[in-house]
């Protein structure tokens, strides 16, 4: 819950028809997490804050307006 709105989450898809690069030679984790039903004050802080604050490694969060 994120100012007083329930959160759904999913996991993004992958993109698709994107040119292959050789891979590194260990790769590092990568996830990407799709956030729904965010309050319309909701901003990209506030998501950072509560994930850290829910024990999450965050590299960075972003609110998409579209």
């Amino acid at each position: 819950e994120l100012e007083g709105r329930p959160l759904r989450l999913a996991w993004a898809r992958p993109k698709i028809n994107k040119p292959s690069s050789p891979p590194p030679s260990k790769p590092l984790p990568v996830h990407n997490l799709f956030v729904a039903n965010l309050h319309f004050k909701a901003r990209s802080n506030d998501l950072l804050e509560f994930f850290r604050a829910n024990g999450a490694n965050v590299v960075s969060a972003e609110v998409i307006f579209n």
